[in-house]
């Protein structure tokens, strides 16, 4: 998978820096873990359960991991898409003997290669904090899974965002849309498939067992685990769009959603 855009993409982050970042997420998760030590041990605030006190503090972090590792991973694919594009850079790959699929997973999996590094960072925080306060470890597989899906998910989308606009606002347009339809959406939880596509219902359904957000989506008259649930919507959705943006990198001319494909993906966000 050493290619010239996997190459080239690797030496960009790396020459942007990347001790920095490394160090302001170890201080990210440093700062969490000593606040719940600092609340465990009882000392100037309402004393609490140690694992009540670990949800909350691992769910700051695990906001913090999304947004850094999802928002800020689909804005540096579709800024660099935007670049490459202006600079002539993707026509002139395309004109090499890469494959569409090898150009496209250049893009997707190295751009972002800063936000990873930097996640990677705070999910060992992660570990250690549902470690430190008794939480299952599964809440910590889980969430991290569901994390690092949906940042795949939304680099295909910015990859598809930079086929079709020409400057990066038009991907963060996108993103913003999507954002309000969730937003939304959160009204009826349990029946959206858009709560699967970007799993707020079954990360709540993590951390909140016992509660309404413990009922689980039926699929044809079988129940579903949320979590699996999500990851096969994730993973269907993810594959139609991974055949689109290849088939629009091998022919430019062509539009990237023929109209049934537009119609059903419109159907699974509203």
């Amino acid at each position: 998978m050493q290619h010239p855009v996997f190459l080239t993409q690797k030496r960009l982050a790396n020459r942007a820096g990347l001790p920095m970042p490394l160090l302001v997420a170890g201080l990210i998760g440093l700062a969490l873990l000593a606040g719940l030590l600092h609340q465990a041990a009882g000392t100037g605030v309402p004393p609490r359960s140690r694992q009540d006190t670990g949800s909350l503090f691992y769910g700051w972090l695990l906001a913090a991991q999304s947004l850094l590792l999802i928002a800020g991973g689909y804005g540096r694919v579709s800024r660099v898409m935007a670049s490459e594009r202006a600079a002539g850079l993707w026509d002139s790959n395309r004109l090499t003997l890469l494959q569409p699929s090898q150009l496209v997973s250049g893009y997707w999996l190295r751009a972002a290669l800063r936000q990873f590094y930097m996640s990677l960072v705070l999910a060992a925080a992660g570990l250690v904090l549902v470690a430190v306060a008794g939480l299952p470890l599964s809440l910590w597989m889980g969430t991290q899974l569901l994390v690092f899906t949906t940042a795949l998910l939304f680099g295909l989308v910015a990859i598809a965002a930079g086929m079709v606009f020409q400057r990066a606002s038009g991907g963060l347009v996108l993103l913003s849309a999507f954002i309000l339809i969730q937003a939304f959406s959160l009204f009826r939880p349990q029946f959206m498939l858009i709560n699967f596509l970007l799993p707020v219902y079954p990360a709540v359904h993590l951390f909140a067992a016992g509660t309404a957000w413990n009922a689980s989506p039926e699929c044809f008259g079988l129940r579903i685990d949320p979590v699996f649930y999500s990851l096969g919507l994730q993973l269907a959705v993810g594959t139609f769009l991974w055949r689109a943006v290849v088939r629009k990198a091998a022919d430019p001319l062509q539009p990237l959603l023929r109209r049934r494909e537009a119609v059903a993906l419109f159907g699974v966000l509203v």
